[in-house]
């Protein structure tokens, strides 16, 4: 399965900027990405790939050729070695493959330092206690959307999986609004601007995560340890692209012109986000700095994290893995430095 979509990925031509040049001056990164569609979980990473930025991986000569995996599938093909990188994943499953032996795992980049999620809601459904005996919509249950669902029906209103209500597999954000629509599901979490156009058609905003949890680590960018060491200047150049581009969009003197980008993005094909959702993303995420524009997240963050999923049964506090090894901030530390930004505090330093 992952061979196909392997295959399908490296299909992709590398980008008609790079025509003329020798093969040996591009670096080529396959890249695995759990959807297609922009989303807050990596806003930086994502300019940095399609561009529209004062900065991109063009200009560093990297051609990211981007596959997109389902969310469990990604950390397993970066392990094996059928993609060098992989972005915009939550710390769930990395954390599962790596205690399944994928020790080789390491993140060296967060995406962001909030909660992003919302819970959307069916037009029946009020209030989170309707939910009760529903069918919740994510791509799984350990997933970061899932993670969102369960936290905020258990800390909103005592509701729990499997005893409250029910979670159905139900794909990418686009499957999940659709299933949402023709009443599939009950209710799915949702991120904007995706969640701003349900919203407007009629379906309820249940809920937000961020009100029941104050902290909470996406968007990583991760490879393997190996991969990492013998591709040292290539993954500093990746991250320094990233950081570039993320202190570019956080940076309030330049609001108007990332206004400008945004309204110009498109969240879904051939959908732009337009000026009023591009205003009111620019405010709930750059502002509110859900964002990690400098590609930090410390350990109190990524234990909340870790928290969470023991306290929803899929990790034991004994089974923790070592933050210090699975977190390199070593190659995040010297981009900064190329990029004359602080360094940050590195784990188990």
């Amino acid at each position: 399965m992952i061979g196909r979509w392997i295959a399908a990925g490296l299909a992709c031509c590398l980008s008609a900027a790079f025509a003329g040049r020798a093969a040996a001056d591009v670096r080529v990164i396959r890249m695995a990405f759990p959807e297609p569609e922009f989303a807050p979980l990596c806003v930086p990473s994502w300019y940095a790939r399609v561009g529209g930025a004062p900065t991109s991986f063009k200009q560093v000569n990297i051609a990211v050729t981007p596959i997109q995996l389902a969310v469990p599938q990604t950390p397993v093909a970066v392990h094996t070695g059928d993609v060098e990188v992989g972005d915009c994943a939550g710390l769930s499953v990395i954390v599962q493959a790596w205690n399944k032996g994928a020790t080789d795992l390491v993140i060296v980049y967060a995406g962001a330092v909030k909660p992003l999620y919302v819970l959307i809601g069916s037009k029946k459904i009020t209030r989170l206690d309707d939910l009760k005996g529903g069918k919740l919509g994510a791509p799984s249950p350990q997933s970061t959307a899932g993670e969102a669902i369960a936290e905020i029906l258990k800390r909103g209103a005592g509701l729990l999986p499997g005893r409250d209500y029910t979670f159905v597999s139900a794909g990418t954000a686009s499957a999940r609004a659709a299933g949402l629509t023709v009443g599939t599901i009950d209710a799915t979490s949702s991120l904007a601007p995706l969640s701003y156009k349900l919203v407007d058609d009629g379906l309820t905003l249940v809920a937000d995560e961020m009100t029941y949890v104050p902290q909470y680590v996406s968007g990583l960018l991760f490879t393997t340890r190996g991969w990492a060491q013998k591709n040292r200047d290539t993954l500093v150049a990746l991250i320094k692209t990233v950081v570039a581009t993320g202190e570019w969009l956080g940076n309030p003197a330049n609001k108007d012109a990332v206004l400008s980008l945004l309204a110009k993005t498109e969240y879904r094909a051939r959908t732009p986000m337009g000026d009023a959702y591009a205003r009111r993303f620019y405010a709930d995420f750059i502002e509110a700095k859900r964002i990690a524009f400098g590609g930090y997240a410390d350990e109190a963050a990524f234990r909340a994290n870790l928290d969470i999923m023991a306290d929803q049964g899929y990790l034991k506090k004994a089974t923790f893995p070592p933050l210090d090894q699975m977190v390199d901030y070593g190659y995040l530390n010297q981009a900064r430095r190329e990029l004359g930004l602080p360094a940050v505090k590195e784990f188990g330093k």
